[in-house]
């Protein structure tokens, strides 16, 4: 059972084919229009509150496991290159959003509430390897005591703000107000000369996503700063290293700050690098996980070991890992974005479109939050940085196996050529499982002078790439995070994709696959006004299958999740417990 109407009179509705109507009208109602809903309207105010959320990246499958924690007006989309190089020695990284950034709020923001919101991750998956920077860093030292006692940790404090005088704290807070400044991702390339230009979009992404009321909470909160004796608590089985910035570059954190009694602890300085240790010196952290050569130009060593500093005069040189990450031709790995908590009872699978990412499902995702589900969009083959040589389909229906080896899902949702994917995965999908599949304006057939002019259409966007701020004025309905997703999403394509995703799949035609549908498995498809746009068509939909549904929404375009995201939850199933 659904709720069809309950949020928002589907009067739009052309009609079902599941219900087997006695004949089929080639036209849309237009007597009474669909107007986005209260939902849809509520996902472009700044001050929506949004759940737990994360990023991750490698397989599912993989052997180790490490969760990342990032730092003040940061966010988990920040640690993109960094956790590259992590699944590149075969770990599956998580990074969680920390409560007041990434739109989550909150009215406690002492540390130690920050790591206990962290806990969910800790219920069903153990680390091999937990990073925090700056605060996250603080954060990952007040999470010691809630480690598993049987699981050998490495436990990486990356520049942690351990200690702060009263005097400091009020110049610290406001240097990072100052952060939140809007800057546009043009003058942060300007700015960062080697960053790329999606480190500046992931960047401006964070600050879009953080206020000036956490900042000053998490001062406010936390006074007096001293945190230095949580080091006190380090459990048998995990081993802590403290790395800290050259003291002429960073007084975030200081080496006197850290104990030098203490078992299992040890502290390394690295001389010419600041704050940003991720970003310029990623091997120095890898070095301490995969306990590898000691990490080069240390300035000094702390621990019981070795009492004494040890000084080194070499000059700093950037490793090819750090070089890497400012190359636009990295290929990334696998990699998704998450949201609600992974205690949650429902699980649902978004599947996004062409030149998007997982990224810019975040508003609808919230919605499913808010309806209890745990929600997981994986980045296709050729999107978010990804590249592959076979772009059928079929392939990229394969790509996305190790998301259903350990998980099964109650929703799955593909909005576009997303939607055209997730009728691939119909063979795919375990039998015993009841599953609601949602095809959001799927292309099924495409002629060839149609998917010549689609794919003018989509290559448009890369030959001048917008900024957000013309994505802003284009698009008034979205907000700033709206647009700023969809730029990130777009940097991290390219021509190239698009032009083989037509080529390989040509003919394009896949309404055949709806022949596979498995006994446990209910689809409905969502076709746009066709005067809004022409990707989807009813007349490719057979009228004769079971457990096949199809709606056809009036004065709603192709980007149904953003105008109409009321016509997709309405065709939720219910919880059994309240149907």
């Amino acid at each position: 059972m659904g709720r069809s109407g309950e949020r928002l009179g589907m009067t739009g509705s052309l009609f079902n084919i599941g219900e087997k109507p006695p004949s089929v009208k080639t036209e849309f109602q237009t007597s009474s229009l669909i107007q986005p809903s209260p939902l849809a309207r509520s996902l472009n105010t700044a001050s929506m509150n949004m759940s737990m959320s994360a990023s991750q990246w490698g397989s599912p499958l993989a052997s180790r496991r490490a969760l990342l924690i990032h730092g003040i007006t940061a966010s988990s989309h920040t640690w993109e290159s960094f956790a590259q190089l992590l699944v590149a020695k075969g770990f599956f990284v998580i990074a969680p959003n920390l409560l007041g950034h990434a739109g989550r709020r909150g009215s406690d923001y002492r540390l130690s509430t920050l790591a206990e919101d962290l806990q969910p991750y800790f219920v069903k998956d153990t680390y091999d390897v937990i990073i925090g920077h700056s605060l996250g860093g603080t954060v990952a030292l007040s999470l010691l005591p809630f480690l598993p006692k049987e699981k050998e940790t490495t436990v990486i404090l990356v520049d942690p703000p351990l200690e702060i005088p009263v005097m400091r704290s009020d110049i610290d807070k406001h240097w990072i107000l100052k952060e939140l400044t809007a800057k546009t991702v043009e003058e942060r390339m300007a700015e960062n000369p080697a960053w790329s230009r999606v480190d500046c979009v992931l960047r401006t992404l964070a600050v879009s996503m953080c206020d000036h009321t956490t900042v000053e909470s998490i001062f406010a909160h936390n006074k007096p700063w001293s945190h230095s004796g949580l080091f006190k608590n380090i459990p048998h089985n995990v081993k802590v290293t403290v790395l800290v910035a050259d003291p002429t570059l960073s007084l975030v954190c200081h080496l006197d700050h850290i104990p030098r009694d203490i078992e299992r602890l040890e502290a390394i300085g690295l001389t010419g690098v600041g704050h940003h240790i991720p970003s310029q010196r990623p091997d120095a952290i890898m070095d301490c996980q995969l306990e590898a050569a000691p990490p080069p130009v240390p300035l000094w060593r702390l621990s019981n070991a070795l009492p004494q500093l040890r000084l080194s005069s070499k000059p700093l040189h950037l490793s090819p890992l750090a070089r890497s990450l400012n190359t636009a031709s990295v290929n990334m790995s696998m990699s998704a974005s998450q949201w609600g908590s992974p205690l949650a009872s429902r699980r649902a699978l978004l599947i996004h479109g062409m030149t998007m990412s997982s990224h810019t499902w975040e508003s609808f995702a919230q919605l499913l939050v808010g309806e209890g589900f745990f929600v997981i969009a994986p980045n296709l083959l050729g999107h978010a940085g990804r590249r592959g040589s076979d772009y059928r389909l079929s392939t990229l229906a394969e790509d996305l196996q190790p998301y259903f080896v350990k998980d099964t899902y109650d929703v799955i949702i593909g909005h576009s050529l997303g939607g055209a994917v997730a009728l691939s995965l119909l063979p795919l999908l375990p039998e015993e499982k009841e599953t609601t599949v949602i095809l959001v304006d799927p292309p099924l057939e495409v002629t060839a002078e149609g998917s010549e002019m689609h794919k003018k259409r989509i290559l448009k966007e890369f030959t001048s790439a917008k900024t957000v701020e013309e994505w802003m004025a284009e698009n008034p309905a979205l907000s700033r995070v709206d647009c700023v997703l969809r730029t990130l999403a777009v940097s991290m394509c390219d021509r190239t994709v698009v032009e083989s995703i037509f080529a390989h799949n040509t003919p394009w035609s896949f309404s055949g696959l709806f022949k596979s549908i498995p006994h446990n498995v209910k689809i409905t498809v969502l076709v746009a006004d066709p005067k809004l746009s022409l990707v989807c068509h009813l007349d490719h939909i057979p009228h004769d299958i079971e457990r096949l549904d199809a709606r056809g929404l009036t004065g709603v375009g192709h980007h149904i999740q953003v105008e109409c995201p009321g016509a997709i939850l309405d065709v939720i199933p219910l919880p059994r417990a309240e149907v």
